[in-house]
């Protein structure tokens, strides 16, 4: 669920800020905020909302039990903390020893228990709903019971028995009696001799495709992968090599038929933020995001609808071509899957076997469990405490994280709102209108009409009004949000003044790009120019006029990256970051402290790691870190040398004289602005380069829409590739470049060698290399992210927190050594070379100040919790009446 503190932070985590709407009422005292969606929220049920338009209510109207939010340190640090909200205090882990044994027998806990499945929650006493009615640990517990009911369907069940926070028996108790759809995989058998049945389902025969969706078959190919790359999609992507034209036909046939399924017959809301792009391209194609494709689709529909797909291999099916797809049928899938599974390798036995095309599907299975909810893992314990039992260990700040969102309704409201339809209970609450809801947060709704608009105002009954604990926050009086489909119309709806915001498009930037009420919303993704550096690849790429060969050369390629001036470069983007690095000032590794990656010391280090003895006109000196890497005189005096030692060279696949390059430069579609614009910034850099060291150099642009494909098998010279997400464990993201076994790597010449290439870090700042700090970078990642995180928790039995946190501390400093001792070593390889760190960027109303201009992860610019209104309702509607407050007041 998005967080409250994060509302109308400019696109913050969840990324709704493409959203909201109306002019409020005019008043002195009056602070209406006037926002916009751009489409209506279906529901904000919090056990079954889906997309972030659905959330968006639920982060006004509700609070968790703990919330993150703006703090400045008594050195005057801004960051983050936690603080209690429907909570009365921090959770305390209860120590196994302390736990009955009627509890451990009750809830059947088979082996000894570890320090952090026992958590005490002691509740805030001042919490009530907007009605007056009390919020306590029974309503806790028996909104629990509603949310996991086998007799409702309830999308966000899943949240407290699938993700870090598991309830015990949670899972158990929500599927009884009930037909779930559930991986296939884990009902085959390894033995031979145990030959699978589809009378394990309750429909013989049926199965769905969903390769978005969690499945045990995605861990028997890849070891180590965490939730959300557990699916079908991860496996049919990130194989590490490439394999028969046949196999791979059919993974990429696969892949184009629930593209095309989800985009053409799943509906989507435009203003899920996924989707807006693919949407508006009208290219089903071009999906990207697994948890776009989370859809379970009918086998069978692949004989009733009309599914295009490819026709031959690393094609793009082009719709209005007939010649380049073919219409799918269910048959050719199981075909397709068949082929995939028997080379791939899937355990169960599966290889040669007739019905290994059925282990990456789902079937309907029926659970004819029975199960007791005294038996699920929350209880109350007074009326103002509840412990939660936890099917597997979490620390307290994973525990905090998972408790910002909360699941309680008011359980009368709910009841009475339900009615059970063909043996299923589905209620209305938090549906339709205002009348079926009951707040608890600090504003509540009071009206809401489907696709026009709704309204929130103050709830006087919250109890963060009167405790002392929440002085000077939330100011705002009234939100008023229309449901506007354009963005032109909300352009004009801003101008006029009767809007706060307005998400700027590249357009928009050249027209405000100076003004100050802009804020850059950092996203946690690079972009960067990955090369194909395989000399053999390269060559064969080339003709008797064209060479390509250069860009195996080391030299040349760092002298590129220093001739570039990226400063220049982000001038083409929608207020883009000039970049060095492959992790950004997004991510976070102590979430707790709010520590940024990039503001450590050994983060800081890593510019000099690279870029020490690149500075001065021939090289030695320090290279200044504003300088953003660039350095023109020494990269053309780099890229002269590799040029003239290539031609001095006897190898036959190296640059001749005579030859010219021309480097092709692959992009998904060579017709957007902002592609145009910085491939003609790069081409001006390359030509001038080639100018002065003799050399015919340019880069070509070509459309390729299947290019990150063209480059993991080196069909490419150039491109543009951007890597990020997971903004709270850069750790993990390094597998896109260390990992062998992934393949999701674009730096053709490299990838797939991960394990034979050795490099050496000082782990423990010693200022010694020993024999175990050189290892290849895949072993590093291996290390990175499994053993060392064993170390920190195996290493010792910890008989408090207080013991844990000190054995975290050391190993914590290890892994920024490592984490940024690696960094390092990409980059210093110069395959890939960093350009800018992506933004959104939004412009406010001058109604409106956020309290910080420092964008702080996972907490934004302080949200609506911390904003100030310059004007009331009564002296803006004056303000805007004079016209001095106009649009062209926002230029500078």
């Amino acid at each position: 669920m998005k967080k409250l503190n994060l509302v109308l932070t400019v696109a913050g985590l969840c990324a709704v800020l493409t959203s909201c709407g109306p002019s409020g009422p005019t008043g002195e005292g009056v602070y209406t905020y006037n926002s916009y969606l751009q489409a209506s929220p279906k529901t904000w049920n919090v056990h079954t909302w889906e997309e972030n338009t659905d959330s968006y209510i639920q982060s006004f109207t509700e609070m968790g039990l703990y919330d993150c939010i703006y703090n400045v340190d008594e050195n005057g640090k801004e960051g983050y903390k936690f603080v209690t909200e429907m909570a009365g205090e921090m959770p305390v882990a209860v120590r196994p020893a302390d736990i009955t044994d009627e509890e451990l027998d009750n809830f059947g806990f088979e082996s000894n228990p570890q320090l952090g499945q026992f958590w005490d929650i002691a509740l805030n006493p001042n919490a009530v709903f907007e009605n007056g009615d009390p919020i306590n640990a029974d309503t806790y517990v028996e909104s629990m019971k509603l949310l996991l009911s086998p007799k409702m369907v309830n999308r966000r069940a899943d949240s407290y028995y699938a993700g870090t926070l598991q309830l015990i028996n949670a899972e158990r108790y929500y599927k009884q009696q009930k037909e779930t759809k559930e991986p296939a995989y884990r009902f085959y058998k390894e033995s031979a001799s145990d030959i699978p049945s589809d009378n394990n389902f309750a429909n013989d025969g049926m199965y769905y495709l969903n390769i978005g969706a969690y499945t045990d078959y995605a861990e028997s190919v890849f070891v180590g992968l965490d939730q959300s790359q557990a699916n079908f999609y991860t496996v049919l992507n990130n194989r590490s090599k490439k394999d028969k034209d046949n196999v791979e036909l059919a993974a990429q046939r696969i892949l184009d038929a629930a593209k095309y399924y989800c985009f053409k017959y799943v509906t989507h809301s435009e203003a899920n933020e996924d989707w807006k792009d693919t949407l508006e391209k009208g290219d089903p194609y071009s999906i990207s995001d697994a948890s776009m494709l989370d859809t379970y689709i009918d086998l069978y529909d692949f004989d009733d609808k009309d599914v295009f797909v490819r026709a031959v291999l690393d094609s793009t099916p082009k719709l209005d071509d007939p010649t380049t797809y073919i219409t799918y049928s269910r048959d050719q899938l199981i075909a397709d899957i068949s082929t995939f599974v028997a080379a791939i390798g899937s355990g169960r036995g599966a290889t040669g076997k007739p019905w290994n095309w059925k282990l990456p599907l789902f079937g309907n299975y029926f659970n004819d469990d029975t199960l007791d909810w005294s038996k699920v893992g929350l209880r109350k314990i007074s009326d103002y405490k509840i412990r939660l039992y936890l099917a597997k260990p979490i620390t307290e700040l994973d525990l905090k994280f998972s408790l910002t969102g909360n699941w309680i309704v008011h359980v009368d409201k709910y009841n009475s709102l339900t009615q059970n339809l063909g043996g299923i209970n589905v209620t209305r609450w938090a549906t339709d209108n205002a009348s079926n809801y009951i707040s608890y947060g600090p504003y509540k709704l009071t009206y809401f009409k489907t696709d026009d608009s709704f309204t929130l105002t103050k709830n006087e009954k919250w109890y963060g009004y009167t405790d002392g604990q929440h002085e000077g926050q939330f100011q705002m009086t009234d939100l008023k949000c229309r449901i506007i489909k354009t963005h032109e119309t909300v352009k004009e709806e801003f101008k006029k003044g009767s809007l706060d915001e307005f998400n700027l498009q590249r357009a928009d930037m050249v027209e405000l790009s100076g003004s100050s009420k802009i804020m850059y919303t950092p996203e946690s993704y690079t972009t960067k120019i990955s090369f194909n550096s395989d000399r053999s690849k390269l060559h064969s790429r080339g003709t008797d006029e064209i060479s390509k060969t250069l860009l195996a050369n080391e030299d040349f390629r760092k002298g590129i990256s220093l001739i570039i001036d990226r400063s220049d470069v982000v001038k083409a983007t929608t207020g883009g970051s000039p970049s060095n690095y492959l992790l950004n000032d997004l991510y976070l590794t102590d979430v707790e402290k709010g520590e940024s990656y990039r503001s450590t010391t050994q983060a800081k280090g890593v510019y000099n790691a690279v870029y020490s003895k690149l500075g001065g006109e021939n090289g030695g000196e320090a290279l200044e870190a504003t300088k953003y890497g660039l350095n023109y005189a020494y990269g053309i005096k780099l890229m002269k040398g590799a040029y003239e030692a290539e031609l001095a060279s006897t190898d036959a696949n190296t640059i001749k004289e005579g030859q010219k390059m021309e480097i092709e430069f692959r992009v998904f579609d060579d017709q957007s602005e902002v592609t145009i614009d910085l491939y003609n910034r790069l081409n001006n850099i390359f030509k001038r380069a080639g100018t002065e060291i003799g050399l015919d150099l340019s880069i070509k642009l070509v459309k390729d829409e299947d290019y990150y494909n063209s480059a993991k098998r080196g069909n490419y010279d150039m491109i543009f590739s951007t890597w990020g997400g997971a903004a709270i464990n850069p750790w993990n993201l390094m597998q896109v470049y260390l990992d062998k076994d992934f393949d999701g790597n674009c730096e053709y010449g490299f990838a797939k060698t991960q394990d034979k290439v050795n490099y050496s870090i000082d782990v423990n700042g010693d200022g010694e290399i020993t024999a175990d700090e050189t290892r290849s970078y895949h072993n590093w990642y291996q290390y990175l992210n499994d053993t060392l995180i064993d170390l920190i928790y195996d290493e010792d039995t910890y008989e408090s927190m207080e013991e844990f946190n000190e054995a975290y501390a050391v190993r914590h400093n290890q892994r920024l050594n490592i984490l940024a001792g690696l960094e390092a070593g990409i980059l210093s390889r110069f395959q890939a070379i960093p350009l800018y760190a992506r933004n959104s960027a939004d412009i406010m109303s001058f109604k409106v100040e956020y309290i910080t201009k420092q964008y702080i992860n996972l907490i934004g610019y302080g949200g609506i919790r911390f904003m100030k209104f310059n004007y009331d309702d009564a002296q803006w509607a004056n303000l805007i009446s004079t016209g001095r407050i106009t649009y062209d007041s926002y230029k500078n």
